[in-house]
């Protein structure tokens, strides 16, 4: 399974584009890990990247003011 097959799963995950409500589509998805706004344990994602065996941690948007953390 790769992060953003794992990103696709969480369905609640909001839109950070403009004023749209409502969950974030699968294109946004991809750019925030294109633009390196998902860590997984630690080290920034990539859209070619496998979900680890062990994952302790999941942040979204490190840098920015809506940093979440899945644990």
């Amino acid at each position: 399974m790769t992060i953003l097959d794992f990103l696709r799963a969480w369905t609640f995950l909001p839109s950070r584009e403009g004023k749209t409500m409502g969950p974030a589509s699968n294109s946004e998805r991809r750019r925030w890990l294109e633009r390196g706004s998902v860590e997984v344990n630690g080290a920034k994602a990539t859209v070619e990247s496998l979900w680890p065996d062990a994952s302790d941690s999941v942040i979204l948007h490190p840098n920015g003011k809506h940093r979440t953390t899945l644990q």
